[in-house]
Parts: C-alpha cells; structure tokens; sequence
C-alpha cells in the first residue's frame, strides 16, 4: 500500500501523519485505537478538549441497544426506522443493528465495563471509559494525541 503522507500545522510547528483523526469523543477514540494496529502508520487525534472531558459522548449516559441476536437486531432496526421517521438511511441502520454486538465485545476487550439495562439495552460509564480508552491511547507508540486542539480549517 502506497502511504501518502499529510501534514498540519499547530502553533507554527508542522506534524506529519498518515492518519489524522479530527474528535476525541468515543468514535474517534476507538477509530484511532483500530487505526494505530497498523504500528506503520503514524496516526494523530485530535480533539479540542481532554479526552473523556470534552465533546458530545462524556454527556450522552452510554445508554445503547443490545442486540446480541438476530431478532434483537431486528426489533433494534425498527425501532430506529421508526423513531427516526422513516427518514434514516435504512442500509446504515440495518448495518448498525447488526454490528452492535461486536461493537460492545471490542469495548469488553479494551477492558470497558458494559452494565445491563434491561433485557434490551445496556449502559457504559462513559467518562471513566474514555479516560481508561485514554491510557490505551497514550501507550501506543505511533499514535500522538493531541489535546486542546481546535482545528479551524481542512485543506
């Protein structure tokens, strides 16, 4: 695979990475930890605040469907189909509801506790995961977090 090589300012100083990842809430947190496997890529995150004190995911309470069968995927989709007007993209929300599961074993994985709520849901402490998904990131030698970064403009 060919490497293309990209390059951002902070302050004055050039960082150059393979991988730039703008967010440092629960998506961009797992997508920087899936992309740092690849210990041959240099992966920056971003994110405009602390990880796990900033952004939209410390302040969503973790609440999450389970579907950790194929009539638990179902009834998930309908119920996004339906609270979402019929208006969703049906593909991605079937995708979605037939991921769920292994999306929660990679969290279980990583070491995050993952609550029952209900026979249908399930809750994650968000703060304290994103602060333990933190650790995991700071370990991880190809991959530099940057903290209190806003990024203003994409070239």
């Amino acid at each position: 695979m060919e490497h293309i090589e990209d390059s951002m300012k902070i302050d004055g100083n050039n960082k150059k990475c393979d991988i730039l990842i703008i967010g440092g809430g629960g998506s961009g947190v797992i997508a920087a930890i899936e992309a740092s496997k690849d210990t041959t890529l240099k992966v920056i995150l971003v994110s405009k605040g602390p990880v796990g004190q900033s952004g939209i995911t410390p302040t969503a309470n973790g609440g999450t469907a389970n579907a950790s069968n194929q009539e638990m995927a179902e009834a998930l989709f309908k119920r996004v189909i339906k609270a979402g007007l019929f208006l969703n993209d049906q593909n991605l929300v079937e995708h979605m509801a037939q991921k769920a599961e292994e999306c929660l074993d990679q969290l279980r994985n990583l070491n995050v506790s993952i609550t029952p709520l209900g026979p249908a849901g399930v809750t994650v402490p968000c703060v304290s995961t994103l602060k333990r998904l933190r650790d995991n990131l700071l370990r991880k030698s190809n991959l530099e977090l940057l903290e209190d970064v806003l990024v203003t403009r994409l070239c």
